[in-house]
This record gives C-alpha cells, structure tokens and sequence, in this order.
C-alpha cells in the first residue's frame, strides 16, 4: 500500500493558484487530512458502504480492502458487492448493475481470499458457474493467485486449488 501522502498535480496546481500561504497551507493539511481518513479502516469501512455479512466476515473485508493499493481500492468502492453464503469464494460479473462485480464469499474466507476474489474482478475474469474449461480455471487461478501475492496477502488465496492443477494434469496426462 503506498504509505506516503503525496499532493497530484491538479491538487499543486490548485494550491498555487492560492495567494495567501496561510490559506496554501490550510489546503494541504486538509488534504492530508482527507488522505489519512482514506487510508484508516474507518474510510475504508464507510467506502465500502453496508456490507450485510456479518460482524466477522465483515472485518475480515475491511482489513483485506485496507491493505490494497489505493486505485485497487478505488475500484472495489466503485464497483464490487461482498455477498456471503458460499463455502469457498467466487466472482460473478453482472453488466446491468451500478456495482457489476459480486464477490461471493464463505464465513470462514479469510484476508487472501478476499483480495483473490477482488483480484478476478480487477483481471475481469468472467464466471465459469460449471467449471468444465479446466485450462481456463487454471490460468485465471493462477493470475488471481499471483495478483494476490503481488498486493502482499498470503494464504489460501495465493495458492492455486489442488483439485484444478491435478484435473488438468489428468487432462494433460490423457492427451
């Protein structure tokens, strides 16, 4: 995550244009104000907006949502819904809806597999609801896995599923 506040251009720009130091001055300590919010779990949790899957889980998706990197953050505020009642964890991706990605994830999930699942949606890995493209399942594992990996999460969520590696080395050995 990039620990560092850092003003963009439009926001110098913006500041330059002031006269006053005192009001320049005030400027960036709002901003730096509004960019520490952001970044404690209390942004991330009013970000996130009402996440209806209980107190447990629930934690479990602000800590992983806070560890990401800001724009992967913006991203899941603008466009992901957490649902829970699957054992595991999956992505749908639904083009009708204002939140298109729905991240479906079991109470037992843990941080990793939430950022694996946001990792599919931010790829744009479309849902397999049958799972019968095994060459398919295993390369989008591995892209979420390795993603991440790549955001810092270890856990079950940057290992790619035993039962999809030994399906298509079957498939690969039949060949």
């Amino acid at each position: 995550m990039d620990n560092e506040f850092k003003l963009t251009r439009e926001q110098r720009r913006m500041i330059d244009g002031l006269e006053k130091d005192e009001d320049k001055d005030f400027t960036v300590k709002a901003l730096r104000s509004e960019w520490e919010w952001e970044n404690s779990f209390d942004g991330v949790f009013d970000n996130l907006g009402h996440l209806n899957v209980g107190v447990t889980l629930e934690g479990v998706i602000v800590r992983a949502v806070h560890k990401l990197p800001p724009k992967v953050r913006e991203f899941v505020y603008g466009r992901c819904v957490f649902v829970s009642f699957a054992e595991g964890g999956g992505q749908c991706y639904y083009k009708r809806t204002k939140r298109p990605w729905l991240i479906i994830l079991g109470e037992k999930a843990d941080e990793s597999v939430v950022a694996h699942e946001i990792a599919h949606a931010r790829l744009g890995h479309k849902c397999d609801l049958l799972g019968n493209n095994m060459e398919v399942a295993f390369k989008t594992e591995t892209e979420a896995c390795s993603l991440a990996k790549e955001w810092g999460f270890v856990g079950l969520g940057t290992e790619v599923d035993k039962e999809i590696i030994e399906a298509v080395e079957r498939k690969d050995a039949g060949k």
